[in-house]
């Protein structure tokens, strides 16, 4: 039952990510509910100014008046804001839009720094920022270098370039000090919103004061900062030109197709494609990966951990070499598993 739970909870997701933001680019998928990243609700004044932080440490600075508000909004009413932050390999899998990218006519695979939503809402109906409005993000990564992109998703053309991000590190104390100076005259920082579920009335969320600057952790952390124009899906990317091919027979496979995923840590990213019991699929060259495909029954077949071949391909170039994985085994999950977030992602990882 809770199983069930789950999978619904991920499907009403589709759903809302479909009505929200068009239709996704993936169709529901069975137990990947357990891995989705998490969706962050906060309840916010959207005429002061207010600075939210994300579970994985994310800053957004939202300004005051910068969304669209319509007749009907009333003075003092709060709107919900949604945020999800995307940073591991099996979260990109659970997603509804893809990694795929046609760069100047040619399909590549991001590889990406990390991936993160904004929406927002007001009666259950959904905002939009006005003209020239911007809200500030700080987005808390672990991957380096820059070469990386911006990209935001709309659903009639896909991903589109939208600029350059610059990474910065930045030291916790001088964000917790810098939030806390900001919000000063408006509103504190609100540390954290309530997470993905059934959409209730929600109480306001707590708020952060600042520790003393001897209190905080030493570490410094990687942000990559970006001012976003629109509420949208957001991508820091680099179209990866040097992909391989991979090939295989799924056994034990109920239905006329399942899904296929192919995954990496470093470079971060996952591909999904949904195809008979024979696949075929694309994935960056070189590199330490692990695939695994769920059928329409919620079968789970997985590999071990695997280097693809440094040898050009494409699942769509039959006139190129395609590495054969052989038989990938697919048996029902045990509940204990499917119903626990934490083991299915060490199910699908084989514990990495």
């Amino acid at each position: 039952m809770r199983n069930s739970r789950v999978i619904v909870g991920f499907t009403a997701f589709l759903a809302l990510v479909a009505c929200k933001r068009g239709n996704p680019t993936k169709p529901p998928i069975p137990h990947l509910g357990a891995i989705q990243p998490a969706h962050q609700y906060f309840h916010i004044d959207p005429n002061v100014k207010n600075i939210l932080k994300g579970e994985k440490g994310s800053l957004f600075t939202i300004e005051p008046g910068v969304f669209a508000l319509g007749e009907d909004y009333k003075a003092g009413d709060k709107i919900e804001i949604e945020i999800v932050e995307v940073t591991q390999p099996l979260e990109f899998a659970a997603l509804p839009v893809s990694l795929e990218f046609n760069d100047g006519g040619n399909e590549t695979l991001f590889e990406s720094a990390g991936m993160f939503y904004v929406g927002a809402s007001y009666g259950g109906k959904p905002l939009t920022l006005k003209a020239d409005q911007k809200i500030q993000v700080k987005f808390r990564t672990n991957v380096r270098g820059k070469k990386f992109f911006v990209y935001n998703y709309d659903a009639a053309k896909g991903w589109q370039r939208h600029g350059h991000n610059q990474e910065k590190m930045l030291e916790p104390t001088l964000i917790a000090q810098a939030a806390n100076s900001e919000a000063r005259d408006s509103q504190p920082v609100e540390i954290s919103g309530r997470r993905r579920g059934p959409r209730k009335a929600v109480p306001p969320a707590k708020y952060a004061v600042a520790a003393p600057a001897v209190a905080a952790p030493a570490v410094r952390e990687l942000y990559r900062i970006y001012d976003i124009d629109r509420l949208a899906w957001w991508n820091f990317d680099y179209p990866q030109p040097n992909l391989t091919c991979l090939k295989g027979t799924l056994v034990g496979a109920t239905g006329d197709q399942a899904s296929v995923t192919v995954f990496s840590k470093k470079p971060l990213g996952a591909y999904t494609l949904y195809l008979p019991k024979d696949f075929r699929i694309s994935f960056y060259r070189d590199t330490k990966a692990r695939l695994f495909a769920i059928d329409e029954k919620g079968n789970i077949g997985r590999t071990g951990l695997f280097e693809t071949p440094d040898t050009e391909g494409h699942h769509k170039r039959k006139d190129l070499p395609c590495e054969d994985l052989g038989k990938v085994n697919l048996a029902p999950v045990p509940a204990a598993v499917a119903n626990d977030p934490k083991k299915m992602r060490e199910y699908l990882g084989k514990g990495e």
